[in-house]
């Protein structure tokens, strides 16, 4: 029954923290520090149920120890005297020796495991550099140093676990002792003194192992203090989104335009530059709009700003009269996104393209016509098994260009009313890349198009150009 519901817990708790993490309003956030997301999800979900297993036990025994001290306080009041000098003395020795160390432990413990899975990460995303520059012997041993601190800092955390069994053992023995020289010395009975011993042994066997437990359950909670605050402050957040979703009255966009742009500043959370200071734009029906700029001027936290993802400083972003941000859910339906990486998921092709749908609920003619805008037949023609042939992780097995051409597909998929690419096409040849640009137009002309890139050769297929730098937006 107790597992079953702390596992039930584990299950709901992660689940929770899922849903939030890949969340809009979690977005900023997953960019920044996806890593120790994951560490979270993983090490602090298990520290966090364990710790309210360690709850469970800790209110039994103490309800099993209160009902010991009580039925020896009304029969035999020197031997609850006995017990409970022993209990506390215990309980404060040992407080007094670990309690904040196992609390700094407890700490350190987090920042290791946060650690952990960022070297993890890294080494995963940097193979193919590893193994060329032949780094291998380098990042094993960042790993190894951290597996190694982490073993460490749960080796003291037992150390110091096992230590109220030693102490209760020492004090128990030392009591019991200075009361056996006590009655030899006050000349009391045989009888009396093998009776009292008696009780007095058959309380502490039951009351120590009691005292000891409630002193692991109470050092444990130091321990997991970092986890259970963080695991409490998500899960509130993750309560907030719920009651969001639930009294969400999204507008619903008739139109896409023109999209409004007012006096719009942005920077990055616990960055003091701004990236955007007070810019404005007009983005009008069917605009077709090729956006330049240097590297790191803004041009893909624009694309996230229009997209929602973002929210701004200050300023709006409206449409309809209509903050976009505040009906995030009806105004991402608007659009295909198609991003410098494209993310592929391990699955078919197919499953990829229809990204997230149920192959029974895909749309068949749609499909076949987002295929053919993304030059994607003949590549697919070669395959043994077409759009169902199976892909590996993040497309290990398709080229650079092949997988643009599967996000853009995907993207046209939905039949958006406004389209953004984000350099989505950097990897595909000139010769395809017009191709394809020249498909997309055809079939756009009553949508918007942005179109992120640095080949300023491609500004004769849009109505005009935008160039972003650091002193704001510049229409060309």
């Amino acid at each position: 029954m107790e597992g079953d519901y702390i596992y039930k817990t584990q299950k709901k708790i992660i689940t929770k923290l899922y849903d939030l993490y890949i969340s809009r309003d979690h977005y900023n956030i997953f960019k920044l520090n996806s890593s120790r997301l994951m560490s979270n999800i993983v090490s602090d979900t298990s520290i966090f149920v364990t710790a309210t297993k360690n709850l469970l036990i800790f209110l039994s025994e103490i309800m099993i120890a209160a009902g010991i001290l009580c039925l020896l306080f009304f029969l035999e009041p020197t031997m609850f005297f006995f017990n409970f000098i022993i209990a506390v003395s215990g309980m404060m020795i040992i407080a007094i020796i670990t309690k904040k160390k196992i609390s700094k432990m407890g700490y350190e413990s987090k920042r290791l495991r946060d650690e952990f899975f960022i070297k993890l990460n890294n080494s995963f995303d940097s193979v193919k550099e590893i193994n060329v520059y032949k780094k291998n012997l380098f990042f094993s041993r960042l790993f190894y140093n951290n597996n190694q601190d982490i073993f460490q800092n749960n080796k003291k955390l037992h150390v110091f676990q096992a230590l109220p069994k030693i102490i209760y053992e020492i004090l128990g023995v030392t009591i019991l002792a200075m009361i056996i020289i006590y009655f030899t010395l006050s000349l009391v009975g045989e009888a009396e003194t093998i009776t009292f011993l008696a009780v007095a042994g058959v309380s502490a066997f039951r009351l120590i192992p009691s005292a000891n437990r409630i002193i692991t359950c109470l050092q444990y909670f130091s321990f997991a203090k970092k986890s259970v605050n963080l695991i409490n402050n998500e899960i509130t957040q993750a309560r907030k989104l719920d009651l969001k979703s639930k009294n969400n009255n999204s507008h619903i966009f008739l139109k896409t335009h023109p999209i409004i742009i007012n006096n719009l500043s942005y920077k990055y959370p616990n960055r003091q530059d701004y990236i955007f200071k007070d810019i404005s734009l007009e983005i009008k029906k069917n605009d077709k709009i090729l956006v330049f700029g240097e590297t790191g001027s803004g041009k893909s936290t624009l694309i996230e700003l229009i997209l929602g993802l973002l929210e701004p400083s200050a300023g709006k972003i409206q449409v309809e009269n209509k903050n976009l941000h505040e009906n995030f859910d009806t105004w991402s339906k608007k659009i295909g996104y198609v991003p410098q990486k494209i993310s592929l998921i391990e699955g078919t092709i197919l499953s990829n393209l229809a990204f997230g749908q149920d192959d029974k609920d895909i749309d068949n003619e749609s499909l076949k016509r987002s295929i053919e805008i993304s030059e994607l037949n003949e590549f697919f023609d070669s395959l043994p098994n077409g759009s169902q042939t199976l892909i590996g992780p993040d497309g290990s097995n398709l080229s650079g260009g092949q997988k643009q051409r599967i996000g853009i597909a995907r993207a046209l998929y939905r039949n958006p009313q406004i389209l953004v690419f984000d350099e989505s096409t950097n990897a595909i040849d000139e010769v395809l890349q017009e191709k394809i640009i020249k498909n997309i137009l055809n079939i756009s002309r009553e949508k918007i198009i942005l179109f992120i890139s640095h080949d300023r050769n491609l500004e004769k297929h849009f109505d005009y150009s935008l160039q972003i730098s650091k002193s704001g937006l510049k229409k060309i």
